[in-house]
């Protein structure tokens, strides 16, 4: 019923930056880096990466394909206005649930990000889900419920 993480992965695959829809189970990434070949196989060496999963990736490998965290919301939008790829992901506490990811969307014209005195609170974001738009702000910060165990703020430099 969800499908943010789809959304999230092709509007990166459209801007050839790499987000993965699929990666490597532990196992497999053992014995690749120990040399061995591998052949990519649906929930035997590789498994589905769901928002949840995708917060855990950045974390773990998406430094080495380009994707950097900040904090400052700032430029997280600075980011996307000067036409980088950026995404928030959220994890949730319960990981049978879904966890949320959008992207962060440059503004245009009358779509702006959420300031208060001068400062980005909420950035315009992209996503498609629950609820599906174009631009928004979310109403909220979003990540910062509850129901999320963490989350990230993730600029890609390439």
């Amino acid at each position: 019923a969800t499908y943010c993480n789809i959304y999230a992965y092709d509007v990166c695959f459209l801007a050839g930056i790499f987000l993965p829809r699929v990666w490597w189970k532990a196992d497999a990434l053992r014995r690749l880096d120990q040399g061995e070949a591998v052949t990519p196989r649906y929930d035997v060496t590789i498994h589905e990466l769901n928002a949840n999963a995708l917060c855990d990736w950045l974390d773990d490998h998406g430094p080495r394909f380009g994707w950097r965290r900040t904090l400052d919301l700032g430029e997280v939008q600075d980011a996307a206005n000067a036409g980088r790829l950026v995404t928030i992901c959220a994890q949730r506490v319960d990981l049978n649930r879904s966890g949320h990811i959008t992207i962060v969307a440059p503004e245009q014209g009358a779509e702006t990000a959420v300031r208060s005195g001068g400062k980005v609170v909420r950035p315009l974001q992209s996503q498609a889900g629950s609820r599906n738009f174009r631009y928004d702000t979310g109403g909220t910060a979003w990540w910062t419920h509850e129901r999320f165990r963490k989350f990230g703020f993730w600029v890609n430099d390439r």
